[in-house]
């Protein structure tokens, strides 16, 4: 049977309505007949409902004056009331099966008075339910092609941000409508993106009060993509205040977000907002900032990522113990084996190699130099391509360049278009 509604009832039975009136609901004799047949054919369309409980909503005075009306309010009403007797294991499904089991009690109302007129009313429900079936099918198609436009701004809008952020978006997309409005703020401020985060984080927009926690990551994550330190330690806090999963993780990101940059602030939130040391992770953590490197590399090495960004952290970070720990070599390799989508993987691995090449011999300088000019330059366009902060990654590039005794291509490097490729920023 087509979806219910009581309007739909309403429109196919109101033609009959006068013989509603007359029929089995009025007519003490005819409801058990009546009873009888709907609940029959109640059982075969898989809906387990008595005859004595369909008889007795019939005898009720007010279900009488309800059918009679034939209206939607009054068919909603009469509904309402038969969902009590209705199995089901929701109020929905309650719902749906009174809505079905009304219809056949209304077509053998109509039966029973004439059955010649069951036939009609019959034919006037299918001509409704097409009809209904097409408009329905036409909303869906103008929803379809709407959210197609929508979803193709979205993607290009999505398409200015790093590669992860950009896949966040998508997702998020999907079951929170806020992030197109996000984005056509975002995509339209340029480099002034982490102005407007910090904006967002001091006052929230009102489309931002019913985000769920996904979102404030997202953003923490975007805030910190744009420099705003401030704004990514408050929306990771936001997400952790709304159910952020895993708890640790986005903890260690708050309180890497200290906006002086010193370890000393990153520790005293920790202090303040750790777990105690349970987590792996955290205590990896603390380990580092207290300079325990090794003692920080094996709790670290506890930790399992639960995504790829979440990875490309624990890179960098594992990296940064093993070069404190004077072991490049390996740091080197954990690098080189990592995502490239993370452009701070990048800037850390340019850095490594930049160190390595000052304590190597010419030719492995030079090789380490011009590996470390090229990862810089990936680092610095991908950095670039999303309007992000790429100073740190050319930088890096202008040092490789010195060190790969390529003195024009550092001049280059360093001076602004059109005779370099700096940025006027």
């Amino acid at each position: 049977m087509a979806l219910l509604t009581s309007a739909l009832l309403a429109k196919a039975a109101m033609p009959w309505a006068g013989r509603l009136a007359l029929s089995g609901f009025t007519k003490v004799v005819r409801r058990p007949r009546v009873a009888r047949a709907a609940a029959k054919r109640a059982a075969e369309a898989g809906i387990p409902v008595t005859a004595k409980s369909l008889r007795v909503w019939l005898a009720r005075k007010d279900t009488g004056a309800q059918l009679r009306d034939c209206s939607e309010a009054s068919l909603d009403q009469a509904a309402g009331r038969l969902a009590f007797v209705m199995p089901g294991g929701s109020a929905e499904e309650r719902r749906r099966n009174a809505l079905q089991v009304l219809w056949m009690v209304m077509e053998e109302s109509v039966r029973a008075a004439d059955p010649s007129q069951a036939a009609l009313l019959v034919g006037s429900w299918g001509l409704q339910t097409t009809q209904e079936e097409g408009r329905k099918t036409r909303d869906q198609l103008r929803e379809l092609q709407q959210d197609v436009r929508g979803r193709d701004v979205l993607e290009q809008a999505v398409r200015t941000l790093s590669p992860w952020a950009a896949e966040e978006a998508l997702l998020l997309a999907t079951s929170w409508p806020g992030v197109a409005k996000c984005m056509d703020i975002l995509s339209a401020s340029g480099r002034q993106r982490g102005d407007v985060l910090r904006q967002w984080a001091d006052t929230h927009p009102a489309w931002l009060e019913d985000a769920p926690a996904g979102v404030y990551a997202w953003l923490g994550h975007l805030a910190a993509d744009y420099d705003a330190s401030g704004a990514s330690r408050h929306f990771f806090e936001m997400c952790l205040r709304e159910g952020g999963h895993p708890r640790d993780y986005y903890t260690m990101l708050a309180a890497l977000q200290e906006e002086d940059g010193t370890d000393e602030g990153a520790r005293r939130y920790l202090d303040t907002h750790g777990d105690g040391g349970s987590s792996p992770l955290l205590a990896a953590l603390r380990g580092l900032l207290d300079g325990a490197w090794e003692q920080g590399l094996v709790d670290l090495r506890q930790w399992e990522p639960h995504h790829a960004r979440a990875a490309a952290i624990k890179t960098q970070l594992e990296a940064k113990a093993l070069l404190h720990l004077q072991r490049p070599g390996e740091a080197l390799a954990v690098l080189r084996a990592a995502d490239e989508t993370s452009s701070g993987t990048g800037v850390a691995l340019a850095a490594a190699l930049l160190e390595y090449a000052r304590h190597s011999r010419t030719t492995n300088r030079l090789g380490a130099g011009q590996e470390a000019l090229a990862v810089a330059l990936r680092a610095r366009n991908s950095r670039r391509s999303w309007s992000g902060d790429s100073t740190e990654a050319a930088v890096l590039a202008v040092q490789a360049a010195v060190v790969s005794e390529d003195l024009a291509l550092a001049w280059k490097l360093a001076r602004p278009t059109p005779e370099g490729e700096a940025e006027p920023h």
